[in-house]
């Protein structure tokens, strides 16, 4: 994505550095919510964890269109790319300062095969070192604790596409020093093993494939296609933000504060702004819910989402009644839309990535989250398409519509509540 930003910084390669700011998000955005959820094994952890995880998205959110809008307003856009690939290098420099502390990631599910990370080869000179290796190798129910400690693992996968190993038994312990019938590991052998040293001791326990879906996964599966079909909905309204309602917040909004316009391109950091302030509140009052046994299920807060995020539409009718009267609308309009907007993104966005990670499969989490995303996709190229109808409509005939789009994408989740609901009670 870095590349990508600096190449827009040359008109003619407008269109190739818009596939590498693609691609790079491809590669970013599923992997990263996969491997938040992956952390925690609580579910009510896991959405707490999802909706920092969203506080933070929203902070860069909220921060670059002040600094890039900024920029580009004071000297010209290409300046304005420049300082966001310079944001991208500072965040890949932070990712990877701070690798080492991300410890061994535990999969939930039960009888799944936990995915252990790779750190560099190196020798441990003493019992202390070793063990250092053995934290960062294995996860908590495989941690070394003495020179001696044997571990002996039935069977060893080793991935050829991603240098992991995986182990699909739990390690047993020993602090027997003699060789068993079975494959012993010293911890430095398992360091070796990551980076196929012995990959061809035992072909036929190396390749192991993932196992079938059971008939209630195909469900688990089928339920959330259902709702990242049901969501493109609420993104074509949702992308509007930065479409139709970035050109009505330019031409026909009144930007004036004590006699000063703020730059247009500010009106962007109003969704992640109120994301970051009303996070706290919302998860406040679904514990408050949840510790009345009142809090909705997981595909009635999306519904909740949808319908929210359509009525931040209607909201701008009265903006647009003071635009059709031959007035600019007032921007205070565009805040309580905003506001609304966001709350329904904080009642859809988060809830479903921690949906996702907590029903899909084990083996193709990054797959599901893959079509998630694909949601998403499909909901901003849309977006785009019915925002070619913004000159040839009234501005409350398009709001109107806009409702109408994102309200029946939540009449469509509570239409299918009766096959949803057996489903994803266990998330709740």
């Amino acid at each position: 994505m870095a590349i990508g930003y600096f190449m827009l910084t040359v008109r003619s390669l407008f269109f190739i550095a818009l596939c590498f700011i693609a691609f790079g998000n491809g590669f970013f955005k599923p992997n990263v919510s996969t491997q938040i959820g992956q952390l925690y094994k609580s579910s009510e952890l896991r959405d707490q964890a999802f909706s920092i995880f969203y506080v933070g998205i929203n902070l860069g959110g909220f921060v670059s269109p002040l600094i890039c809008g900024a920029i580009a307003n004071a000297t010209s856009y290409r300046y304005g790319f420049m300082a966001s690939g310079i944001g991208m290098i500072i965040s890949l420099i932070t990712l990877i300062g701070g690798r080492h502390k991300l410890k061994a990631i535990r999969i939930a599910d039960s009888g799944s095969t936990p995915v252990l990370p790779v750190v560099p080869f190196c020798n441990a000179s003493s019992a202390s070192d070793e063990q250092l290796i053995a934290d960062d190798v294995l996860s908590s129910d495989a941690v070394i604790t003495s020179k001696n400690l044997k571990i002996e693992m039935s069977r060893v996968k080793i991935s050829e596409n991603d240098g992991r190993f995986d182990m699909d038994e739990l390690p047993s312990y020993h602090h027997d020093t003699t060789e068993s019938s079975r494959s012993v590991v010293e911890p430095q052998t398992v360091v070796q093993n990551a980076y196929g040293a012995t990959r061809d001791q035992d072909q036929q326990t190396i390749e192991e494939k993932a196992p079938k879906m059971t008939a209630t996964e195909w469900k688990r599966v089928s339920a959330i296609l259902y709702l990242c079909t049901v969501n493109i909905t609420f993104w074509i309204a949702f992308e509007q933000q930065g479409n139709t309602i970035a050109h009505w917040a330019k031409d026909q909004t009144n930007r004036s504060i004590f006699g000063w316009e703020f730059p247009a391109s500010w009106i962007q950091s109003l969704n992640p702004l109120m994301i970051i302030t009303l996070t706290p509140f919302l998860l406040k009052f679904w514990k408050w819910q949840y510790n009345r046994r009142s809090e909705p299920a997981v595909h009635t807060k999306m519904a909740i989402g949808c319908l929210l995020c359509g009525l931040s539409f209607l909201v701008l009718l009265g903006g647009a009644h003071e635009v059709e009267s031959g007035h600019k609308a007032q921007w205070g309009w565009l805040v309580l839309s905003m506001t609304v907007l966001s709350l329904g993104e904080l009642y859809l966005s988060p809830v479903g990535l921690s949906l996702v990670v907590k029903l899909a499969p084990t083996w193709h989490v990054s797959k599901i989250m893959g079509f998630w995303f694909l949601s998403s996709a499909i909901g901003n190229y849309l977006s785009g398409y019915v925002g070619t109808f913004w000159d040839q409509v009234s501005p409350s005939v398009f709001f109107c519509i806009m409702f109408a789009v994102s309200a029946s994408g939540s009449a469509l989740i509570f239409a299918a509540s009766p096959f949803l609901g057996p489903i994803l009670k266990h998330h709740q």
